[in-house]
């Protein structure tokens, strides 16, 4: 999984998952521009074949971002949670 932070200018961030995984840190705030500032998601707006757009939110200034979170998959997201959340198929 590679999470990456999207300032108000376009500019990305390649983002730390924390250990607890409640939030990512990058080098600087964008805005503030404090040392590793902890960033949290406020909520999935969309998703395409492989990754996640989230809204965020950075700790220290309150500044809105956009996080996107590339997962590993195969066949793509839909089918993922399909699979995870349908019913059992026998074949």
């Amino acid at each position: 999984m590679t999470v990456v932070i999207v300032d108000a200018d376009g500019k990305q961030h390649v983002a730390r998952i924390a250990e607890t995984g409640a939030y990512v840190t990058i080098a600087a705030c964008p805005s503030c521009h404090a040392a590793q500032p902890q960033i949290r998601g406020t909520g999935i707006t969309h998703h395409d074949h492989d990754t996640y757009y989230a809204r965020a939110v950075a700790r220290c200034c309150s500044a809105a971002l956009r996080m996107e979170t590339r997962v590993d998959t195969i066949f793509g997201i839909e089918e993922d949670e399909r699979v995870l959340h349908g019913r059992p198929r026998v074949y």
